[in-house]
Parts: C-alpha cells; sequence; structure tokens
C-alpha cells in the first residue's frame, strides 16, 4: 500500500478488493506496528528479522542511484512511483 502517496488527495484508500474472500475462507487480517513505542521497538524488530530471515515475509527496495537524482527519488515518493523501500544510493 503507498500510503504517503496519497497525502495530498486527503482521502484513505479503499480497503483490498478481495476484501470480501476473508468470508468466504473463513480467514482473518490483522494490522502489525513495530512503531508502537520505543520500549516496544528493539522485541518487534528482531521478530520482524526472524521473518524475513525464514523467508515468510519479503521486501522490496527501490534503489535510486547519484545524488543529482535526490530531488526526482523524493518525488517518486509522493507520486507512488516507488515499489518497495525508497532508497538513494550517493
Amino acid at each position: 500500500m503507498r500510503g504517503i502517496s496519497r497525502y495530498e488527495t486527503g482521502s484513505l484508500p479503499a480497503g483490498p478488493q478481495n476484501y470480501f474472500n476473508l468470508v468466504f475462507r473463513r480467514a482473518s487480517m490483522a494490522g502489525s506496528s513495530c512503531w508502537t513505542g520505543p520500549l516496544n521497538f528493539r522485541p518487534s524488530a528482531s521478530g520482524w528479522r526472524g521473518f524475513v530471515r525464514d523467508g515468510h515475509l519479503a521486501y522490496r527496495e527501490d534503489i535510486q542511484h547519484g545524488f543529482e537524482n535526490a530531488p526526482t527519488t523524493l518525488k517518486r515518493l509522493f507520486t507512488g512511483d516507488n515499489r518497495g523501500k525508497q532508497l538513494l544510493q550517493i
């Protein structure tokens, strides 16, 4: 989900399009955040690392190159052009 790209629209993103499949498949969906407080960050971060290490959680990095591309790279966050964690390698 690209939440930052919707800051200027003022509207919340629609839910998943296959949301009703949760009912049919008797599934559940829950959110999680490791930013619930400074005391909770370290245990959460180590838990997330275990999921990544074990292959249960995948992530993407969108790496742009060169200091001259800094403005364009920042704009990618607000237009939703990035896929995954936006990084700039200098």
